[in-house]
């Protein structure tokens, strides 16, 4: 592929191609002598920059990126540290570290079957039997073995420093230093012999899982250099935030880490490895004024990512003040272009794409460039789609799967939460799904998750409260419902008085002054509707709702649902995560829907409206209400035969 022509136009037929088409030109490159350092690619935002990594990672070609990593994101931290906590909680906590047993014992470098871990699972649905026990009494040696390595070092993890915990959890007995010049392990200066007596022969695999050479020998791929440099870096920040003279134990270290992220904090990796001279530059528009490169690559380019429109001012300014504010933003973009496309000093390569993924058309920009149409086969597309989910394990139910999950779904009923979990492929999908609702996998229950079941059994305490007595229950009252509700479920101690404080008083008190007098005696609260038998088609779903207000003259009733996470405005406006949250909360209301009108109970009534109430919310912002579309509805209920079919028949 020798470069001739100084600008080069591609149009791909959809951005995956692109991405894949773009990285492939820079393979090329590379292979054909041009030094990597030479290369730079250009979007307008670092969202789209993002997007290229995996498909140059899957080229094995060495990036630097100028967003820099946060460690605590890496993958490979991210299962030590779980290790971690399930060593140093285990004795304090044993329902917590239990949750994390499904994550580590599902970790590939331990090698255990997903059928073992799902039958171990099956068993532990038993209220009356723990993992630990089921582990244990099991037959499954090789599991049992990797949970006695983890028992003992939970037994003596404080004896010893931290970091040589996290040796042990890694599967090295010595830390991991790195010799920039030859990207190689080498010996610490004062290594500690110091070991920690086990009498399991288990020995952690994660170093040799993580850390294998090439297939010569000879070189470490970019993905070796970057786990190992992530923990250098974990390493690296242990000490320098350790003020004493003493080591930190395993303990103190999480306790680190928790502040980290408790705060929004990264953990950067700014380590030589990923120096500018070694690699291909993925910079924004933004930073790249001023540097020049021998070959140039502007991706994305498309108005609405170079030109967007310009959008409506929140600010009313005065009219006298005339700043031509549309003109110098499109002014301001295209000297963005300029500068993006003059940072090539020999060679220049711009890509564009003519379909969205929503398969609405792109809008190119005119610039009155020649552009070269480039065909992709249907094998492209695949190896295109495999390369931006690499990071996810493409999940295939094997027969025998099937059949130990075919008696769990004998009389299963859907509800909105198990569609919801079964449709967000960002959030795993149908194996989130079987893992979380079918095998009930331990999991402890998030602060968040132990408050927003506070609040909701207070609200219903306190409208049994008034449908047994005829009055509203006064504030304290409530606030005691609420205390019982969160003492009952055990949560830490350290967080009570900020949950009750903070959270709980001043937001259930501006809810209740801005409701008034809400309650009447037609309403029904916590309504369950698991034995109404009520079917959409073949589907069979249940559910629970919060509050049901009912009008016996127009036969009409409102589905109530609190909410107990930042209001929303609108369930059709927003940023991207807004509007996931929106559609989930959609879903929720048309669930709602279709169980009171198909109902035994409500046959004649109607749903037109649901309404969301904020608990956390300003006075003008806690009621929500969405007239439910009629061909929306439709739609949705076509989807939740599909899953509902889906799940009966284990077709995942």
């Amino acid at each position: 592929m020798l470069q001739t022509n100084p600008i080069q136009c591609n149009l791909y037929p959809n951005r995956l191609s692109e991405l894949a088409g773009v990285s492939k030109q820079i393979k090329d490159l590379i292979n054909e002598g041009t030094h990597p350092s030479q290369i730079c690619i250009i979007a307008p935002k670092h969202a789209l920059l993002k997007d290229l990594v995996p498909f140059l990672q899957n080229q094995n070609i060495p990036i630097y990126y100028e967003k820099r990593s946060n460690v605590l994101d890496s993958e490979i931290i991210k299962i030590v540290l779980t290790i971690a906590q399930f060593v140093a909680y285990y004795n304090a906590d044993q329902l917590y570290s239990e949750s994390l047993l499904p994550k580590i014992l599902a970790h590939p470098s331990f090698g255990i079957d997903t059928v073992v871990i799902w039958k171990l699972a099956i068993q532990a649905k038993d209220p009356k039997i723990s993992w630990s026990q089921c582990i244990l009494e099991s037959d499954f040696e090789d599991v049992k073995e990797i949970f006695i390595w983890l028992l003992e070092l939970s037994q003596k993890y404080s004896l010893y420093p931290g970091e040589m915990v996290l040796d042990y959890i890694i599967g090295t007995n010595t830390e991991l230093y790195v010799d920039e010049d030859n990207y190689s392990e080498v010996e610490p200066q004062n290594p500690d012999t110091t070991e920690i007596d086990l009498k399991t022969e288990f020995k952690s695999q994660l170093k040799n899982y993580y850390f294998q050479t090439d297939k010569n020998g000879a070189k470490y791929s970019p993905k070796y250099l970057t786990f190992l440099t992530d923990l250098r870096v974990l390493y690296q920040t242990i000490r320098s935030q350790n003020t004493s003279q003493a080591s930190p134990d395993l303990a103190q270290i999480l306790e680190l880490v928790n502040f980290y992220q408790a705060n929004n904090q990264a953990i950067v990796n700014n380590n030589p490895l990923n120096r500018t001279d070694t690699a291909v530059n993925l910079m924004s528009v933004h930073k790249v004024k001023g540097l020049e490169y021998e070959h140039v690559f502007v991706i994305n380019f498309i108005q609405d990512c170079w030109l967007p429109k310009k959008r409506g001012s929140v600010l009313s300014l005065p009219k006298y003040l005339n700043l031509g504010a549309e003109s110098e933003n499109r002014d301001d973009h295209m000297r963005l272009i300029y500068v993006a496309m003059t940072r090539a000093r020999d060679f220049l390569y711009v890509s564009s794409y003519s379909e969205k993924e929503d398969g609405k058309t792109t809008v190119p920009l005119d610039l009155a460039m020649d552009w070269t149409e480039v065909k992709t086969t249907e094998i492209d597309a695949i190896n295109s789609l495999e390369t931006i989910n690499n990071q996810e394990s493409t999940f295939m139910i094997s027969t025998d799967l099937k059949d130990l999950l075919s008696p769990l779904v004998e009389n299963y009923k859907l509800s909105v939460t198990h569609y919801n979990t079964f449709v967000d492929d960002e959030d795993g999908g149908p194996l989130a799904f079987i893992e979380r609702h079918l095998l009930n996998f331990p999991q402890a229950k998030s602060n968040s998750a132990t408050y927003g079941t506070a609040i909701h059994e207070a609200l219903s305490a306190f409208h049994c409260h008034y449908l047994n007595t005829g009055e509203h229950a006064n504030f304290e009252v409530l606030m005691k419902w609420f205390e019982k509700a969160w003492e009952k479920q055990h949560p830490p101690e350290n967080i009570y008085l900020d949950y009750l404080e903070n959270r709980a008083r001043p937001n259930l008190k501006t809810f209740i002054e801005a409701k008034g007098q809400f309650l009447d005696k037609l309403m029904e609260t916590e309504k369950d509707f698991a034995h109404e038998n009520v079917t959409i088609g073949e589907a069979k779903i249940k559910g629970k709702i919060d509050r049901l207000e009912k009008n016996l003259i127009s036969k009409l009733i409102n589905v109530v649902d609190y909410k107990t996470g930042k209001a929303l405005t609108s369930l059709d406006k927003g940023s991207q995560n807004e509007k996931k949250k929106a559609q989930k909360m959609k879903n929720q209301l048309m669930f709602y829907k279709l169980l009171v009108e198909n109902s035994r109970t409500y046959s004649g009534f109607k749903v037109d409206t649901g309404v969301l109430e904020f608990v956390h919310a300003k006075p003008d912002q806690i009621v929500l209400e969405w007239e439910i579309n009629e061909r929306e509805l439709e739609e949705f209920k076509v989807k939740v035969q599909e899953v509902y079919s889906r799940i009966v028949n284990l077709d995942f």
